[in-house]
């Protein structure tokens, strides 16, 4: 009986601090201008976007290339700023068109060129990249791309985009991870994916997009979308090593 009642004991505090403490429950991230949520999970924490701005100005700076606006990004609490693994989100303000006409962008459009023309430009950095065939997961309504980038003095780099379609817009989250590790954090990123959702007033209606399938409108979707996503994938993974320099232990007092 004695043991017993030590065992639950020791089983009643590990539940409670489990509970307490943040590292070990997953928390709703939800964004209220775009309309959406997801979970993230255990021992996840949000990057300050001040943090995330800092990084991409310096990536800018000494690259001299296009900016790409991240929403938010978020990574492993125990780790500093942009170690791998890491998030970043992107919102794509474009009238969202039909699956048909989705697919008929992508099968059109020359997307392998577009990578090799991205990864010359950052040719000190990246040595190579390969970019498959973007997927439409139409049951979900969610485009997918997965990126493998030779970046320097880091090796090989697998991204995941995951493109989620919505009534007035697109959230793109690009997942980073080292390839070496890749396949031990697929699973919580899919398991973010499978969370995500638009609020039910904003979720991507097939029928209704049908409207938005004029060229004009079409045109700026295919750009911001296709074009927008492998750009915002190839830079958001840039992060992480031009930032080495600007690089410090996190402190919630110092930013």
């Amino acid at each position: 009986m004695y043991k017993k009642l030590i065992t639950l004991l020791i089983f009643s505090v590990a539940v409670g601090f489990g509970f307490g403490n943040s590292a070990f429950a997953q928390s709703q991230y939800s964004d209220s201008v775009d309309h959406y949520s997801f979970t993230l999970p255990s021992g996840w924490e949000e990057i300050p976007k001040s943090v995330i701005d800092q990084y991409i100005d310096e990536v800018v700076r000494q690259t001299q290339g296009q900016r790409i606006e991240y929403a938010a990004g978020f990574q492993l609490a125990e780790k500093d700023y942009f170690q791998y693994p890491y998030i970043l989100v992107q919102e794509h303000d474009v009238n969202t068109p039909s699956y048909s006409e989705i697919e008929r962008a992508f099968s059109d459009s020359d997307y392998q060129s577009l990578v090799q023309q991205k990864t010359a430009e950052y040719s000190e950095l990246l040595t190579s990249a390969t970019l498959e065939k973007p997927f439409v997961d139409k049951e979900r309504g969610i485009i997918f791309m997965n990126i493998q980038l030779d970046v320097a003095n880091v090796g090989k780099v697998n991204g995941l985009i995951a493109m989620f379609l919505g009534k007035q817009g697109i959230t793109q989250l690009n997942f980073y991870a080292v390839s070496s590790e890749y396949s031990r954090w697929l699973p919580i990123f899919n398991s973010m994916i499978d969370s995500f959702k638009f609020d039910p007033a904003y979720a991507y209606d097939p029928v209704e997009a049908v409207k938005n399938d004029s060229p004009s409108l079409f045109e700026g979707v295919a750009e911001k979308g296709l074009s927008g996503a492998i750009i915002g994938g190839i830079i958001g993974l840039l992060a992480a090593l031009i930032g080495w320099g600007l690089r410090k232990k996190k402190s919630k007092d110092t930013l």
